[in-house]
This record gives structure tokens, C-alpha cells and sequence, in this order.
């Protein structure tokens, strides 16, 4: 599900919630939202969602987010995510 920068803006008051930037960390250091983490998911979406559990927890919500439209890893953080409840 996509959602609107504004949306995700408001997103980020809440301490629920933890915006995730799935990428490699030197993506990351380039350019990122602000307030928002890097993970990067990895070739093993298990060991991805043990780290986010690790780091964040299962009471969270997360917004997982990548390139852009044509990328991939977002959307496969988020169905991992949420595969594993």
C-alpha cells in the first residue's frame, strides 16, 4: 500500500511507529526521509524480520520504503513483515 508523504509525515509523530528504509546503509547515507531508520532487508526477508523484531519489537507499526515506484524492496519488507505477524 502506497501512502503519501504527507501521510507518512504524521506517521513519524508517532512513537508506534518506525519508518524503515530498506536499502543498503550507503543508500541510506545519501539520501533518506528524515526521522526514518535504515534496515536494509537483505537477500533473507527471515533475517530481516528478526532484526526488525530484534531492534523495534512486535508492537510497532512500520512503513517500509525504497527507490521508488519501480523498486522492489519495500513492498517485499513490508509482506514479510507482516507474513510473520
Amino acid at each position: 500500500m502506497s501512502m503519501s508523504k504527507e501521510t507518512v509525515r504524521e506517521k513519524l509523530k508517532d512513537l508506534n511507529t518506525v519508518v524503515l528504509n530498506v536499502l543498503p546503509e550507503s543508500d541510506y547515507a545519501k539520501i533518506h526521509i528524515l526521522g526514518s531508520k535504515s534496515l536494509p532487508i537483505g537477500l533473507n526477508s527471515g533475517d530481516f524480520v528478526e532484526a526488525v523484531e530484534k531492534s523495534y519489537g512486535k508492537d510497532k507499526s512500520f512503513i517500509t520504503y525504497c527507490a521508488g515506484l519501480t523498486c522492489n524492496a519495500g513492498p517485499e519488507a513490508a509482506k514479510a513483515l507482516r507474513d510473520k505477524g
